[in-house]
């Protein structure tokens, strides 16, 4: 379709920072679409601040697919969260829920639909 472009940008990084021609797009795009990527990105509120600007001001929607990545300090000890570096760094499925939440709900966005589903791993060779 003529209408459907496709962007490549590391979207960790400032609004000033974007590529001019994304730039170009502030408050044009209607959709945006990500496949398990926006939970890599440490600096979250400003990912949903820089996909909010671009996002059309009568209402454009962003469709994203996360993996909560497991909640690792709830199997390790004290010691063990300093020794490894991921005290703070990792979640509860909630907190994850949370985070998002609150991050849109700065934004002034509404997050429509939260679906948590159990991660299942399913060969693809049978």
């Amino acid at each position: 379709m003529d209408s459907i472009e496709y962007w490549t940008q590391d979207m960790s990084v400032s609004w000033d920072e974007l590529c001019p021609p994304l730039k170009a797009l502030e408050a044009r795009v209607s959709l945006i679409v990500s496949n398990y990527a926006l939970h890599w990105i440490d600096d979250k509120s400003q990912l949903v601040a820089v996909m909010h600007r671009l996002l059309t001001e009568q209402g454009g929607l962003i469709v994203a697919r996360f993996q909560i990545m497991p909640h690792l300090n709830a199997f390790l000890t004290d010691t063990q969260m300093t020794e490894y570096n991921t005290r703070g760094k990792t979640f509860s499925t909630e907190q994850h829920m949370n985070i998002w939440r609150t991050i849109c709900e700065g934004l002034g966005l509404e997050a429509k639909l939260l679906v948590i589903r159990d991660a299942k791993w399913f060969p693809f060779i049978r």
